[in-house]
């Protein structure tokens, strides 16, 4: 569906390595590590509504950590 398209003009695909090591190290913020985790979901299903389903969040939560404007 068309409103399930980030505006965003590309995804940077996040990096596993780098978000292990942050965990380990106590890198990151709560809200730091929730956009990731987000967008690692987000990535892996393709569908704000999917992500928000499987994360137990509202669509328009999923939609401000991953950063998408309101078309």
């Amino acid at each position: 569906a068309g409103s399930d398209l980030p505006s965003l003009a590309c995804r940077a695909e996040p990096d596993p390595d780098d978000l292990s090591r942050g965990l380990r190290a106590g890198a990151f913020t709560a809200e730091e590590l929730l956009r990731r985790y987000v967008r690692i979901v987000y990535d892996n299903s393709g569908s704000l509504l999917e992500t928000a389903r499987r994360l137990d969040l509202d669509r328009r939560t999923v939609r401000a950590k991953l950063g998408m404007m309101k078309s």
